[in-house]
């Protein structure tokens, strides 16, 4: 009987040796059920607000985005009428100086070719007045030529009449002091 008992009570030790086994094992699976689960709430929770930050941070980055892109638009929009407006002023400058040198150009050109047609007048009036010398000169030479030939006429006459008028003196004398 005492094998009886001691192997019975061998067999109960073994059987709460197991018992406990399984006990621990139990509240440690049931603890680390209740830790796993208390896990889960926690990254549920951790992610229900680190999700609602992540969509909070999303909508500002979006936000922010946004409004960085309008004002990079709108800069770039601004630089552009800028430099149109420059570019615009500048082309209208070249135009500017350019119509003021064709202007500077043709007045030089008018005033060329209104000297040139001074010249021209000129050679016109010196050709004239050339040609009016020469008559002059022609004229006078023939006048000069007329007078001469009117005044060999005419002393010619005078010597004539002289003569006759000497040789009638002469006369005289001689018949009067005959």
């Amino acid at each position: 009987e005492l094998a009886e008992e001691t192997a019975a009570r061998e067999k109960m030790e073994l059987l709460q040796k197991r018992l406990m086994v399984l006990i621990s094992f139990g509240s440690r699976q049931s603890t680390l059920v209740s830790r796993l689960q208390e896990c889960r709430a926690n990254r549920t929770r951790f992610n229900m607000e680190n999700g609602a930050a992540l969509k909070i941070q999303k909508a500002w980055r979006r936000h922010w985005n946004r409004k960085m892109r309008l004002h990079r638009q709108w800069s770039i929009a601004l630089v552009r009428r800028t430099l149109r407006r420059y570019i615009v002023r500048f082309r209208v400058r070249r135009k500017n100086k350019a119509a003021e040198m064709l202007k500077a150009l043709l007045h030089e050109m008018s005033q060329v070719t209104q000297l040139v047609q001074a010249v021209r007048d000129l050679r016109f009036q010196v050709g004239q007045a050339q040609a009016m010398h020469r008559n002059y000169m022609e004229v006078n030479k023939l006048q000069c030529h007329l007078l001469l030939q009117q005044w060999l006429s005419v002393e010619g006459e005078l010597e004539g009449a002289f003569n006759k008028s000497h040789t009638d003196k002469n006369a005289r004398k001689v018949l009067m002091s005959r």
